[in-house]
């Protein structure tokens, strides 16, 4: 999918990315005790010598453009306050052999059943390896934690806190979904907010400005992903597990080769499911999953509100 997306939005200059421009605005800042340029989070107290910022409640600095802490209920986390992070498969689970809450993509709790849990995304090789729908400190109406009314029922950011691992780390996707701040909302297709069955995905790439959203876009590029039955999702080696079709089309014919599945490796109580739970492992343990076999790699908040 992420592939995809790139080869979509072709090429575009680095320096007109909305997440790479905190640099400049940080050297503005520092030029003194005024500031020069304007209060981003903030209003100017003006004096003979110029304006003096006075920060709105979690910003600091001279122009008010940093955020002192990220919340589910705060403006975008900024990028530069997400850090990359690995951990070993092997330590994923606690003494009572549950996925831990300190590591790793977040186990979703809450929400619809069909979304609980973390799910492994298959037939990726070295990129995407966990996802997760569990809320995050990503805030700017993304990574909610629930569905809710609107256009679209939930908003993933790949890689944002805790919401996404991948299967090696530095370079690849791992690094294309920093470049992009690459977002995926989910459109409700079928179902309802209690029980979903199907969805629509819109990629957004938050740094360039395009979100393929609109009839002619949608119609070029197609995510979709479908809840399978239990019966198909026994057939297809995951008893047990709740397990969501991925299909994808280009200008409405469909891409058999990008189809894969969204299995659920671990259940909202944060227990492994087998056989799925062991399936994982192995492909993550394996050449396969490239030059990091054992680990994943994730970017997670430090700084943040405690709230969740």
């Amino acid at each position: 999918m992420i592939v995809s997306f790139r080869c979509a939005v072709s090429v575009v200059s680095e320096q007109n990315m909305r997440g790479f421009d905190s640099g400049v605005a940080r050297k503005l800042a520092s030029s003194g005790p005024k500031c020069w340029s304007w209060c981003s989070h903030g209003h100017c107290s003006w004096g003979w010598s110029g304006c003096q910022c006075i920060c709105d409640s979690n910003y600091e600095g001279k122009c008010c453009y940093d955020m002192i802490r990220c919340g589910p209920a705060q403006d975008a986390c900024p990028q530069d306050m997400l850090t990359p992070k690995s951990v070993q498969i092997s330590s994923l689970l606690d003494n009572n052999a549950k996925f831990r809450s300190d590591v790793g993509p977040r186990v979703a709790s809450q929400g619809p059943e069909a979304l609980r849990g973390l799910f492994w995304l298959t037939k990726q090789g070295d990129s995407s390896s966990l996802a997760s729908f569990a809320k995050s400190y990503d805030g700017g109406n993304m990574g909610q934690g629930e569905l809710q009314e609107g256009d679209y029922a939930v908003s993933i950011r790949v890689g944002g806190d805790r919401s996404w691992s991948f299967a090696d780390a530095p370079g690849g996707n791992f690094e294309t979904v920093e470049l992009l701040d690459l977002v995926y909302h989910f459109r409700l297709e079928s179902g309802s907010l209690a029980d979903p069955t199907g969805f629509r995905i819109i990629p957004e790439a938050r740094n360039l400005g395009i979100m393929l959203e609109g009839r002619f876009a949608e119609w070029l590029l197609d995510f979709s992903m479908y809840k399978m039955t239990d019966e198909d999702a026994t057939a297809a080696g995951f008893p047990s597990s709740i397990v969501w079709d991925r299909v994808s089309a280009v200008g409405d014919q469909a891409v058999d080769s990008a189809r894969y599945a969204l299995v659920q490796v671990v259940d909202g109580n944060g227990s492994p499911i087998e056989p799925a739970y062991s399936q994982w492992v192995s492909h993550q343990s394996s050449a396969d999953a490239g030059s990091t076999p054992g680990k994943i790699h994730y970017r997670e908040a430090l700084s943040n509100d405690g709230s969740l």
